[in-house]
């Protein structure tokens, strides 16, 4: 049985948020603590140990496992990973450039016994 996503998206405070990863992605971590906060608790332990997720670094994968865990189906799980999908692809652009920036991708890390 769905989560029943559908009807938060029509509210006033998700619709102020739009334009804003952030909001947005508190926004449904709000609901989702008011849903069932004992379950929310357990897997955001699970994902991100003792770490408060900063809704902007929460990828397509981990909002996947706390929907899931939370009891969404597969359709509301695509739905929240669409409405999250740009913060994700943009979160993995910044670590692409960051790799790229830092040489990490072009050149091995030096041999501890030579450096």
């Amino acid at each position: 049985m769905p989560i029943g996503l559908d009807p938060w998206f029509d509210e006033p405070a998700y619709r102020a948020a739009q334009g804003s990863f952030t909001a947005k992605g508190t926004f449904i971590l709000d609901k989702l603590r008011a849903h069932d906060a004992a379950k929310q608790t357990d897997v955001l332990a699970d994902v991100y140990g003792d770490a408060v997720p900063d809704p902007t670094d929460i990828t397509k994968v981990q909002w996947e496992i706390i929907l899931r865990f939370m009891g969404a189906d597969a359709d509301e799980i695509a739905d929240v990973q669409q409405r999250m999908g740009a913060s994700v692809a943009i979160a993995s652009l910044a670590i692409l450039v960051l790799v790229l920036v830092s040489g990490c991708a072009t050149q091995p890390p030096p041999s501890p016994l030579t450096a």
